[in-house]
């Protein structure tokens, strides 16, 4: 309550709160703590309705039984972690959106570069937040109605609400997600994939000088050329080598290693040059079984353990493969180099324009409204429509909007309701827009 009539205080006088104010904002809970005082057959919370009731507007009181269900906040431990998480992968400032921000628990909690933009649907809470944080951003309004430029943010942190509610959002929810991976995806749409594709290029790079350094010593193992080393021994036929490292895998622990421990079993063997160094890694219940010729990037074979276990000849023959595919390996690295630097340049293009989607939008927002007045006019023969010379507006709509129910009258049609002609949208465009 405290927390609600200074708000209050702080709209009406238009200034930002002081430190013994936020103090007082910082013990908002939320409505998630307090649900019963919304249902009025809770009546041991009659007097704690009535008083909350008299605080809040109908739109606020609305809006806060509304959000009950998802308003439960971050402790600040867990948003602490995440932060440092994000500064582990490489955060070091900019551009960062909150959907479903709620009182501010990952703005306060920011480290310095960061600026915030949050979006939160309940105006109290968001009031709440802007009082706390000044110098954040924070957006009052649903996060299916958020209307950003799409790879605008250098990052996305935050709790999303969980629900199997499906938002309207024809933009970013087409496919008609339910709201937690609805915000995932949104919020994936309005970061951009600069620094990803910068990572992307660093290290197609360093794997490009790796193999250019190793292509030269490349020797060839086909037909009779063949040469293993299988545990000091060398083999010159498959399946002898096949033979060996099926030996060597069933009298090592490999077989009954456990599924849920990584293992680093060192260099078992040489082919061309190189070290075959193998190491188990668990997954999904399943170890797999990692070949690494060492000192060659993105020259590792995975196999499930089972796979490296009845390998055969065939698991010769993958190996060799590997060695043999280096030139083609480099071939890849290139075309990963080639494609992350045009993703970089697009994106630097695009990082800031404005919301593509604004004009479709707005043709909608166009259709509707011909819509509503032509209802109106449906409903209430007795206001006039608006003037047809000019464009109509959303005042003109809510002027003209009449209470429900429609009284028959065979004389009234729609052709007589002076609204300018429209023009049908291609049928295309209306699925593209989700009409």
């Amino acid at each position: 309550m405290a927390a609600i009539r200074l708000v209050r205080v702080l709209t009406d006088q238009g200034r930002a709160a002081t430190a013994d104010e936020q103090r007082v904002l910082a013990r908002w809970s939320s409505w998630g703590a307090i649900p019963d005082v919304f249902d009025p057959a809770k009546i041991d919370w009659g007097r704690e309705r009535g008083d909350l009731r008299g605080l809040l507007t109908d739109a606020e009181w609305d809006a806060a039984a509304r959000t009950t269900l998802n308003a439960h906040y971050t402790d600040p431990l867990i948003a602490r972690q995440m932060w440092r998480a994000m500064t582990s992968l490489g955060f070091t400032g900019g551009a960062v959106l909150e959907p479903g921000s709620g009182a501010g628990t990952f703005i306060g909690l920011a480290p310095e570069g960061a600026e915030l933009t949050g979006v939160e649907l309940d105006p109290l809470t968001a009031a709440i937040s802007r009082g706390l944080y000044p110098d954040a951003t924070i957006r009052t309004e649903s996060f299916a109605d958020t209307r950003l430029p799409e790879e605008y943010f250098d990052a996305v942190i935050g709790n999303v609400p969980f629900s199997h509610v499906i938002l309207h959002d024809p933009v970013h929810n087409g496919t008609r997600q339910s709201m937690h991976n609805h915000f995932i995806l949104k919020s994936l749409r309005l970061i951009h994939t600069r620094d990803r594709a910068r990572d992307e290029a660093r290290h197609a790079a360093a794997d490009i000088a790796g193999l250019e350094a190793v292509l030269p010593g490349v020797r060839d193992t086909s037909g009779d050329n063949f040469r293993i080393q299988i545990q000091g021994r060398h083999y010159d036929s498959r399946v002898d080598a096949a033979r060996a490292l099926a030996d060597w895998a069933h009298s090592s622990d490999l077989k009954w290693a456990p599924t849920y421990a990584s293992r680093d079993y060192g260099v078992i063997g040489r082919i061309s040059g190189f070290d075959l160094h193998l190491t188990t890694h668990p997954t999904l219940g399943t170890l797999l079984v990692d070949i690494a010729l060492d000192g060659v990037p993105r020259g590792s074979l995975t196999v499930a353990r089972d796979g490296f276990l009845d390998g055969g000849v065939g698991l010769i023959q993958r190996i060799e493969n590997r060695v043999s595919g280096i030139p083609a390996l480099l071939d890849h690295a290139r075309g990963d180099l080639a494609e992350a630097e045009q993703t970089i340049a697009d994106t630097d293009q695009r990082i800031g324009q404005p919301f593509r989607h604004a004009a479709a939008l707005a043709a909608a927002e166009e259709d509707l409204t011909r819509i509503d007045t032509q209802l109106a006019a449906i409903h209430d023969g007795a206001t006039a429509a608006p003037d047809p010379g000019r464009p109509l507006t959303v005042t003109d709509v809510r002027g003209h909007r009449p209470a429900l129910g429609v009284q028959a009258d065979p004389t009234r049609s729609v052709a007589t309701l002076g609204t300018a002609p429209h023009t049908p949208r291609p049928a295309a465009e209306s699925r593209r827009l989700g009409l």
